[in-house]
């Protein structure tokens, strides 16, 4: 652990189960199914392996969702090492304290990721995934990272460039349009591909190497649809399909998935870079 132990401003750790949204059992089921996703996997490992944490270090997951990760993180950093996760969804951040429950060297904390609750310098690893897609500034989170590392530490983003999302049924016309709509409702569709420069822009060497995973929805995961149903009725709210499009399209892919025809895939690039010094 770095000698300067993080300091939290304004923010308690979460002892208690939080109040819970009224969103959070779909959001549990899409992360739950996308931890269980190969592509998801891969990266994860290569990020882990990349961070190089020791035991005693003290490890920071920005976004940590269900807690999947974050508990990967405590078990590398040890019982003399702390493991801090970031959410700010009450819904999720109770689930990953009920998993995260009897682990001493873990702490949950509601914090937004461009204002971190943390001291400068007072942190050896951050790890962040599919959190910039989702941030109107992720320029601001990146130069927090770059504040709370100590000097040497590292960073890992994660994230999802929504400009390569493919799938193999529905009309193309109307797919477009689909995809085009969901790209707007994001605030940061495209954030794969700027996690190097913002990283670099906050200071950090950024390693070349930029890795790329391809995210593959199983039939399973099709089948349920239960995101795809939320994205299309929001496209039918905003004029942007009509109830027979959105029906259509959806009954096409059923169809595609039972047949063993339908393919649905994005391209998630994780990103390396570490603090002078």
């Amino acid at each position: 652990m770095t000698d300067t132990e993080p300091v939290l401003h304004q923010v308690s750790f979460e002892r208690a189960e939080p109040e819970v949204a009224s969103d959070t059992d779909l959001l549990e089921h899409i992360l739950g199914t996308q931890d269980r996703m190969p592509g998801v996997r891969r990266i994860r490992d290569w990020a882990r392996a990349e961070l190089s944490i020791r035991p005693g270090q003290t490890v920071v997951d920005v976004g940590c969702g269900l807690g999947t990760e974050l508990l990967e993180l405590a078990d590398l950093v040890g019982a003399h090492g702390m493991a801090y996760g970031i959410e700010p969804h009450p819904g999720l951040r109770g689930h990953a304290l009920r998993r995260a429950a009897g682990r001493e060297q873990v702490r949950i904390i509601d914090g937004d990721a461009g204002a971190l609750p943390l001291a400068a310098g007072s942190v050896d690893a951050v790890t962040c995934e599919r959190v910039f897609q989702h941030l109107h500034d992720p320029q601001a989170a990146a130069d927090e990272f770059a504040r709370i590392l100590t000097p040497g530490g590292r960073v890992v983003l994660i994230d999802t460039d929504w400009e390569t999302f493919v799938v193999s049924v529905g009309r193309p016309g109307v797919v477009a349009r689909a995809i085009a709509a969901f790209r707007r409702r994001l605030p940061n569709p495209r954030a794969g591909r700027l996690l190097r420069c913002q990283l670099a822009r906050a200071g950090l060497l950024v390693d070349p190497d930029v890795v790329g995973t391809l995210i593959v929805w199983s039939d399973e995961a099709l089948r349920a649809m239960e995101l795809l149903r939320v994205q299309l009725e929001m496209a039918i709210a905003d004029g942007t399909l009509t109830r027979d499009e959105a029906d259509d399209f959806e009954s096409e892919l059923i169809r595609a998935v039972d047949a063993g025809e339908a393919f649905c895939s994005v391209t998630m690039y994780g990103v390396l870079a570490r603090k002078p010094g």
